[in-house]
């Protein structure tokens, strides 16, 4: 059977409602039990692997010997078959999301990555005592079901595709892997004999990814990850995150062991030793050092309890934009509730008290003269704290950036691969890695790392608020923290598709004077104002840095701090690495 099934299509009983994933080994789609008053995730395989009278027969062993596990931290196995010339399972549905999608959000929250490793291990731990391995846990394959008052259970999914730790067949074809490179063990790459420490190594990759937002072995080709997995020393987290207590560099490095041998005993002594080296609980700044989002309530939601790819996938079911919604009553239909995860830090907090409709007012005035379109003030968010800092650099960027835009129709593009890397989704920085390579000694080189003075950044959309570093719109925005010696904030936002641009002028508002300036890395013009400062009969400095040099003339930089704008200008400027 090669064709999607519609909704209101019947298989093998069930009333098909949605397709809530595809992939290598089939659909999966969420359907109504053709006799209970229940939704099931039903996974329909693919011809290539339904044809194979070998393969049905494992698959249905299989799918028996996942049934048989009954762990609230294991998705459940209710049913399994063939219908129409096509293989089946029927999985239990989880409303919520999986651990991918939150890395998809930014970096969680270090006791959200403990919870959900803690969980996980106990689920694949009670698998392992009845017998069957995983091979293939990954982020996409941990869901999170929501639950009222209390934190989110994490359930394993996938073991409908598992392998029994007895049988020397795999659910595929003779001499390859069921599993996802960036987390396959060394033995599960030489097609050795395997057991349960196949599945701690994959779950502490993915303790490592969901600590760092980086997978343990980022490569350009699937030969080079699997080249690592054989041969490369295990990462230190700290590396990437030095927010990080010591002792987890140790925890990692025992468990993603070349030697099976060399590993943790079960998955839960992983996590507990994990556990340990944060200490009980968790420090709510282990995660930060970077501004962080909250994930948002309603997203995603109606998720299943199975990945549709199987194989050597890599994303995760029912997130794609363009599926249709649920139906009226469908599982998915409310919003779950993850206001509590916090992901990639926190927003940067604006200085208070510096004559907020001022400075407003003067921004805008001065971006928007010689005829710019003006732009309505952002709107205020309860998660930010009202200061005039805060509006000075939203106005200022938000009316160069309708400048800058203004040349987009006249000017050619310049190429992205001028700016981005080939590798920019494993890149510390992911879509917004244009930005810091445009300014690489002034910003820092990952979320977690400080630069130019100690500022501290995370990306932000137009309205002030935290993005994943993976989405990017027509501008790219990072917001810095400063260390106040001299610097509050920095802005940084340069526009997604590179073209040139200009900026209007400021007038003579808040004392405003500019200059062009030349350095041996390119020229531009920068603005010096003087600004109401904290306290009230204060003043308070605001740098605005444009640049004509074809490498970053698509970008805008906003300072603020000092005593007043020559302050600002003498002990940052001067020796700002741009």
């Amino acid at each position: 059977m090669t064709a999607q099934l519609r909704p209101g299509a019947v298989f093998a009983g069930y009333v098909i409602e949605r397709v809530l994933g595809s992939g290598g080994m089939g659909t999966v789609y969420a359907a109504r039990h053709p006799r209970l008053p229940r939704w099931d995730a039903l996974k329909v395989l693919g011809d290539a692997h339904s044809a194979s009278a070998e393969f049905r027969a494992r698959f249905i062993r299989e799918a028996e010997l996942a049934a048989r596990i009954d762990h609230p931290n294991v998705v459940a196995v209710h049913d399994r078959g063939m219908d129409q010339g096509a293989l089946w399972i029927a999985m239990q549905y989880v409303a919520g999301t999986d651990a991918a999608s939150v890395l998809r959000h930014g970096l969680p929250d270090a006791r959200l990555a403990l919870h959900i490793v803690t969980e996980a291990a106990a689920g694949l731990d009670a698998a392992h005592r009845a017998g069957l391995l995983h091979r293939d846990v990954k982020p996409a394959n941990l869901m999170l079901e929501s639950r009222a008052g209390e934190p989110d259970r994490v359930l394993v999914a996938d073991f409908g595709i598992a392998k029994s730790g007895t049988d020397g067949t795999a659910l595929t074809e003779s001499g390859v892997f069921l599993a996802t490179l960036a987390y396959a063990a060394p033995e599960l790459i030489r097609l050795d004999a395997v057991d349960h420490r196949a599945d701690q190594y994959s779950l502490g990759c993915t303790l490592f990814e969901l600590l760092t937002g980086r997978k343990p072995f980022p490569r350009d080709t699937p030969a080079a990850v699997i080249n690592a997995h054989l041969t490369v020393p295990p990462p230190r987290p700290t590396e990437l995150n030095p927010r990080l207590p010591p002792a987890i560099d140790a925890v990692i490095a025992r468990a993603l062991a070349k030697n099976p041998d060399d590993r943790y005993a079960s998955c839960g002594t992983l996590a507990a030793a994990a556990s340990a080296a944060f200490g009980t609980p968790v420090p709510p700044e282990a995660h930060l050092g970077q501004p962080q989002a909250l994930l948002p309530r309603n997203s995603p939601i109606g998720q299943l309890g199975a990945s549709p790819g199987g194989g050597v996938s890599s994303g995760a079911p029912g997130v794609s934009s363009g599926v249709p919604a649920m139906p009226s009553g469908a599982p998915g239909t409310q919003g779950t509730p993850h206001g509590a995860r916090s992901v990639q830090g926190r927003v940067p907090e604006a200085p208070r008290g510096m004559g907020t409709q001022a400075i407003s007012h003067g921004a805008q005035q001065a971006w928007v003269s010689g005829g710019g379109p003006t732009v309505d003030r952002p709107r205020r968010r309860r998660s930010l704290v009202a200061g005039a800092a805060a509006v000075v650099t939203v106005a200022a960027l938000a009316v160069g950036i309708v400048a800058l835009n203004r040349d987009d129709a006249k000017t050619p593009e310049i190429a992205a691969t001028s700016a981005v890397p080939t590798t920019a989704a494993e890149s510390p920085w992911k879509a917004h890695e244009y930005i810091v390579r445009a300014f690489p000694e002034l910003l820092p080189k990952s979320p977690f790392a400080s630069g130019y003075q100690g500022t501290r950044c995370a990306a932000i959309d137009k309205n002030y608020d935290p993005v994943p570093l993976d989405q990017l719109g027509d501008m790219g925005t990072l917001s810095c923290n400063g260390d106040r010696a001299p610097v509050e904030r920095m802005t940084v936002a340069c526009k997604g598709n590179r073209a040139p641009g200009t900026a209007g002028k400021f007038d003579d508002a808040f004392a405003t004077r500019e200059e062009l300036w030349e350095r041996p890395s390119g020229r531009g013009r920068i603005v010096i104002q003087d600004i109401p400062g904290r306290v009230p009969g204060t003043v308070a400095g605001a740098l605005s840095i444009q640049f004509d040099d074809t490498a970053r003339n698509f970008c805008l930089i906003v300072v603020l701090g000092g005593t007043d704008g020559t302050d600002l200008y003498n002990r940052w400027w001067v020796n700002a690495p741009l």
